[in-house]
C-alpha cells in the first residue's frame, strides 16, 4: 500500500490518478480530501477511509475501504454509503429509478472499485438531472 502524506496547509487540492481530491469540511466529518467528481450544475464528493488494524509495522492490516458520497444538489445534500442509504437518499416516488440503476449497473457497494464508483456517480447525477428534483 502507497502512502501519501500532505501538508494541508500547502496542500488544498491535488490530482492522483486522473481525480481531483479537495481538502473541505462536509457535514460533522473533520477537515479531509475528498474526491471531486461534477458535471455543469451538480458536484459530488466522495470521502475514502480505511483503518489500520494492529500487527505492527510490518504486519498491518487495514479494514475494507470505506466510502461515503456527497451530492451537492438544488440546494441540499444526498449522502449516500451502502445500498440502504442510497435507496433512501431519493423520495420514494423516485426510488424505483434508482434501484433499476444499481441493478442496471450491477453495482455493489462492499466490492465496487474506484472506476465503479465513479460510473455510478456520474450515472446518478445524470439521472438526478434529467428526472428533476429528489
Amino acid at each position: 500500500m502507497n502512502q501519501l502524506i500532505t501538508v494541508p496547509e500547502q496542500m488544498p487540492e491535488f490530482i492522483l490518478g486522473g481525480y481531483l481530491f479537495r481538502r473541505m469540511s462536509l457535514g460533522e466529518d473533520r477537515s479531509a480530501y475528498y474526491m471531486v467528481l461534477s458535471t455543469e450544475r451538480t458536484e459530488c464528493f466522495i470521502a475514502w477511509s480505511l483503518d489500520a488494524l494492529g500487527g505492527g509495522n510490518t504486519r498491518r492490516r487495514y479494514t475494507p475501504l470505506e466510502r461515503t458520497c456527497w451530492i451537492g444538489h438544488q440546494g441540499q445534500w444526498i449522502v449516500f454509503d451502502d445500498r440502504r442509504s442510497f435507496l433512501g437518499a431519493f423520495p420514494p416516488e423516485r426510488k424505483k429509478e434508482f434501484k433499476d440503476l444499481l441493478k442496471w449497473k450491477n453495482f455493489h457497494f462492499g466490492v465496487a472499485g474506484t472506476n465503479e464508483w465513479v460510473d455510478l456517480v456520474y450515472a446518478t447525477l445524470r439521472l438526478l438531472e434529467e428526472g428533476g428534483a429528489p
